[in-house]
């Protein structure tokens, strides 16, 4: 793809996220919008968002003009923030665990967590229901059930059922005087509300004579109806997920923003038609494309700058020291919602002449990282992205942002929320003792097994304990991992030869929970690959051998006993098989008695 420059740096022939072989695109599907075959780029975003609206009424669906663009990112990051219901996991990811019940013998057992335990289950039930459905539609419709419930009205009363039992659920627990979860709570119970309302909106239609589209699940309808499609709008998306009709949606109403003349500038330049639209939507344009062009990143939703630029900055760029490749710097941002404390990570341009290493890390070399364009932003932003889909907090928020302006003289580079607490290196011995503590290192480790991160040692991860008395841990410094080079999982663990001595992780852990093994089952090829977009092929392959090979440990720990319940963590047994070689935390805690002189 050919840039067209006129002044400025000279820039060499760009290919986007690699260094080897120009991409193919996006591979795409086949279906039918309207009685018109059409294609569209296959992705998977996290949650659709409704549509943008504008001032004058959107064309009708069916006349619309189809193509697969990239869709504006703001509207994504909204789009995140209105999921549906959110799982129990997701729930206890923030929230914690409730309480194991205490036991008095003969004296009977005090319940404890029990207006929690009640709203967990309750979304356990939606949830449930919601998979069970999908599972009866996806049988031919000779096998699905007969009975009354599995009509579409049917459908709809039962969701219905489960989502006033969960909302009776959450008003109990907000009436508590005591409970301690009730911003979480809050927020599950707002989420209840708008799904009831989704639900209200399709009962109304079906009894103005609207019905469900063919073989479409209940968890599709309630997808398309968060979009803003009526029913018999869903009528005419055959074929698309109700993520791809977002896309196709919001392009269609984004592009009528952009002039003929914008576009012919861009396309001058080398930017496809939604490059384009992400470069306007962000502020940063045509100068910011040509940065984004100098790093070699890609421009798609989840790498253009949204929240993170000097017109959000509300500090100085304050350097907060140096690692053993980079300097970082502490900075506060306004993004909406208060002050956002960050810190910034400038990014090194690639060096197409292959003379002068960008990243110099032992470990990035050893597991096949290109040292001279390392895609260090793609890499920390692929390991958020894996953290989020397997419902592990450890790592920052990462997303790409800009220093200074897109006219002349800006940077781009990584910003990340700020870890709270202290390194693990620094952490008192006793915080090791702690059952969240260790399930949250465990949940780290684990992480890296799959990314292939390499060079976790402890002073690049956090340990802190929250206003609500929880612990967090955080991962930092995802620079080296997800090489191409790294198959097994176990392959980050120190050893002793040439070949592994610079490594700095350990084996696979000897203990998981049922909500983490859940996790990495539950996770396919496609998921794993959706969150590592833009990374070499090569790259990606390795991940999921990295995947299999996790899966396979947690089915050994199942066949040996060793997956436990998740408030179980802090028991004594199970401190005892955390060790050095197998664990971070056994590595970490023997450490910390050392440095404190509690053993020699």
């Amino acid at each position: 793809m050919a840039i067209s420059q006129t002044s400025g740096p000279t820039l060499h022939q760009p290919i986007i996220g690699t260094t080897g072989s120009k991409s193919t695109g996006p591979s795409s599907v086949t279906g039918q919008f309207g009685g018109t075959g059409v294609k569209v780029a296959s992705f998977k975003p996290t949650v659709p968002p409704k549509p943008k609206t504008f001032d004058r009424a959107p064309q009708p669906l069916p006349g619309r003009n189809v193509e697969p663009r990239t869709p504006d990112y703001r509207l994504t990051r909204l789009a995140e923030r209105a999921p549906g219901v959110e799982t129990s996991a997701t729930l206890k990811g923030r929230a914690g665990d409730p309480k194991a019940d205490k036991s008095f013998g003969i004296f009977g057992v005090h319940k404890m967590s029990t207006g929690y335990k009640d709203m967990l289950a309750k979304m356990d039930d939606v949830h449930q229901f919601l998979s069970d459905d999908a599972h009866e539609m996806s049988m031919p419709p000779h096998y699905r059930s007969p009975i009354k419930s599995y009509t579409d009205s049917g459908r709809l009363h039962e969701l219905e059922n489960n989502l006033d039992f969960a909302l009776a659920s959450a008003n109990k627990y907000m009436k508590g005087s005591s409970h301690s979860h009730k911003t979480e709570i809050g927020q599950v119970r707002e989420q209840i509300k708008a799904e009831q309302k989704l639900v209200e909106s399709l009962l109304s239609q079906m009894k103005k004579g609207g019905t469900f589209p063919p073989d479409r699940s209940l968890s599709e309808i309630m997808d398309f109806a968060r979009l803003g499609f009526t029913l018999d709008n869903m009528h005419d998306l055959h074929g698309l997920t109700p993520d791809q009709a977002r896309h196709m949606v919001e392009n269609n109403l984004l592009d009528r923003n952009l002039t003929p003349t914008q576009l012919k500038t861009y396309s001058d330049a080398g930017f496809n038609r939604g490059e384009a639209i992400l470069l306007e939507k962000s502020g940063i344009g045509l100068e910011g494309g040509l940065l984004y062009r100098k790093m070699d990143i890609p421009i798609r939703p989840d790498t253009i700058v949204t929240s993170f630029d000097d017109t959000t900055r509300t500090s100085g760029m304050t350097k907060l020291g140096s690692g053993a490749f980079n300097t970082v710097y502490s900075v506060d941002y306004d993004t909406g919602g208060g002050d956002y404390s960050a810190v910034f990570k400038p990014l090194s341009p690639p060096d197409p002449t292959r003379t002068t290493k960008v990243e110099k890390g032992w470990v990035a070399a050893r597991t096949g990282i290109d040292p001279y364009n390392p895609q260090i932003a793609l890499r920390n932003v692929a390991t958020c992205a894996v953290a989020k889909k397997l419902g592990f907090d450890v790592v920052p928020h990462t997303e790409i942002g800009l220093r200074g302006t897109s006219m002349g003289g800006g940077e781009l580079g990584i910003v990340m929320s700020r870890a709270p607490g202290d390194p693990a290196a620094k952490t008192d011995p006793k915080l090791f003792e702690r059952g969240d503590v260790r399930r949250e290192i465990v949940k780290l480790q684990l992480l890296d097994h799959l990314v292939g991160q390499g060079d976790r040692h402890g002073n690049n991860y956090f340990i802190a304990i929250d206003k609500n008395g929880q612990a967090v841990v955080t991962g930092i410094d995802n620079d080296q991992c997800l090489g191409k080079d790294l198959h097994d999982p176990n392959g980050i663990a120190q050893g002793t030869s040439p070949l592994d001595k610079g490594f700095r992780g350990r084996k696979m852990p000897p203990l998981v929970d049922t909500d983490m093994a859940d996790m990495i089952r539950g996770m396919s090829d496609t998921d794993l690959a959706d969150c590592l977009k833009g990374l070499k092929p090569e790259e990606i392959r390795a991940a999921k051998d990295r995947l299999v090979g996790l899966k396979v440990h947690v089915a050994d720990l199942q066949m040996k006993n060793r997956i436990i319940k998740p408030d179980q963590w802090g028991q004594d047994w199970v401190g005892a098989e955390f060790r050095n070689e197998n664990s971070y935390v056994g590595r970490d805690y023997e450490r910390a008695l050392q440095r404190t002189n509690q053993i020699i």
